[in-house]
């Protein structure tokens, strides 16, 4: 598994154009632990994704708008400035999409209810679990 921080991404030359790259899923999280807790999780039950980790919302929006979408994002609402909701808010209208899982420690009715006016797969709380894992990537075939 690749693990690398948009802020100092680096990539590698895989040589054979034919070999299919491993999937990316960005995580767009401010918590270091709960990163951390995340990339182990990733490691032990879907070792050949690439995780690319945001601390910056307002970042993985710029990186979305200029890039191709991941395969799956997990994405923390309460960051500070700006939010998970304003990515959400940004994105709305984008004709890119991919799954987007809201994963967070919130456990507010509102914030769930929130959620569901946005295009959003699922409301998950932290911390991310080994079946909640397994049922993201059997949903998005991130192992393949």
């Amino acid at each position: 598994m690749k693990v690398f921080h948009a802020t100092n991404p680096h990539t590698e030359s895989l040589g054979d154009p034919d070999i299919s790259l491993p999937k990316e899923v960005w995580i767009i999280d401010d918590d270091e632990v709960d990163i951390f807790t995340i990339r182990k999780m990733f490691e032990i039950f879907i070792p050949n994704c690439t995780l690319v980790i945001f601390l910056s919302a307002r970042e993985a929006l710029e990186r979305f708008q200029s890039t191709p979408s991941p395969a799956v994002i997990l994405l923390d609402i309460n960051l500070p400035a700006f939010t998970g909701w304003d990515f959400l808010s940004a994105i709305q209208q984008s004709p890119v999409t991919c799954p987007i899982y809201i994963l967070t420690s919130s456990s507010s009715e509102i914030d769930e209810q929130r959620s569901k006016e946005y295009r959003v797969e699922g409301y998950l709380y932290k911390p991310l679990t080994k079946e909640v894992l397994q049922f993201i990537n059997k949903a998005h075939n991130l192992s393949d």
